[in-house]
């Protein structure tokens, strides 16, 4: 809590977590690297994400799938499409996007990340529309 020690990547602690990848890493840097040139800025969090390929298969995990049970942390719903390798799991929590995992390409994947970080509204119907199609948001025309 000293104004004049700043604490980047896996030696920065945050609400009592320590993040231990990358991404964040680099979202502490720019903060720190801010304050040092005499801007103000904070760090508000970043939205714990991990992704991967298992041979050849991209599998990704965003917020915090698998750390609390769904009955204390919200609702998860399932999209599978075991023909194409698809699998989605999304977890809302009054109302917003909380969680997401991934196997399978996933269009919608930068999207998922911004509108949890941005603890993004999900509506009922892009829920039946996830739950159906796999998929949150309608295609754009022209796409």
């Amino acid at each position: 809590s000293d104004p004049d020690i700043y604490a980047v990547g896996d030696c920065a602690e945050y609400r009592a977590q320590v993040s231990g990848l990358v991404a964040p890493g680099l979202e502490h840097a720019a903060v720190a690297a801010a304050n040092i040139c005499g801007s103000t800025r904070s760090y508000d969090g970043s939205v714990v994400t991990g992704k991967l390929k298992v041979v050849g298969v991209p599998v990704f995990s965003m917020g915090p799938m698998g750390v609390t049970s769904p009955r204390h942390y919200g609702r998860s719903y399932c999209f599978s499409d075991p023909e194409n390798g698809i699998y989605r799991k999304i977890l809302v929590h009054r109302h917003r996007l909380a969680g997401v995992i991934g196997i399978g390409d996933w269009e919608e994947r930068d999207r998922l990340q911004k509108h949890i970080a941005n603890r993004g509204w999900v509506m009922p119907w892009q829920v039946l529309r996830f739950v159906r199609h796999g998929r949150l948001w309608t295609e754009k025309r022209g796409n």
